[in-house]
């Protein structure tokens, strides 16, 4: 069995793609393309072919690495339906963007915490996952164009925010 010493090299400043390199420097192990859908189309050379039992659990540990660590780079934010009357329920929606390890949202308004909502998570490309909250809420007339936020962070130290508004139709009552 072949023994390789690997190293890490970015080829470009958008790190992609990825070569990895054996020692000494100059001979490439392999190449793989940060850009594609880490299919099997890992370019392996020559040197590394000849012990296949080592490429493929490498392969698997460089996708690993790849993928790891990734914070929620976006949040979606919505409200259903966009209009309703007083007394009705709205639903307040929060998605986020892919993220590793999954993302925690919190939903607040006016400076009150409302918790996190129903969470649902999907897996998303490369490994992430997508986090959807969903909060119902019965709104009032006083409620009509009041904000709420939706945060997520998943302990990365990047914490991401969308704001929604309610907008609440009032009845009125007329009396004869």
């Amino acid at each position: 069995m072949f023994i390789f010493m690997m190293a890490i090299q970015a080829v470009n400043a958008s790190l992609s793609p990825f070569r990895f390199a054996s020692e000494p420097p100059g001979r490439p192990l392999l190449t793989l393309d940060a850009t594609d859908d880490f299919d099997d189309s890992i370019i392996v050379s020559d040197e590394a072919s000849k012990d296949e039992e080592m490429i493929r659990p490498l392969t698997n540990l460089i996708r690993h690495l790849l993928c790891s660590l990734v914070p929620p780079l976006e949040a979606h934010g919505w409200v259903t339906p966009d209009t309703v009357e007083e007394g009705s329920k709205v639903i307040l929606v929060c998605q986020t963007s892919s993220s590793f390890p999954p993302s925690n949202v919190t939903w607040h308004s006016e400076g009150e915490a409302l918790g996190s909502g129903v969470v649902t998570r999907s897996q998303a490309a490369y490994g992430g996952t997508v986090t959807r909250s969903e909060m119902a809420k019965e709104v009032a007339a006083e409620d009509d164009g009041r904000s709420f936020t939706c945060e997520a962070e998943n302990g990365l130290g990047v914490t991401v925010s969308n704001n929604v508004t309610v907008n609440v139709l009032r009845i009125m009552t007329t009396y004869v």
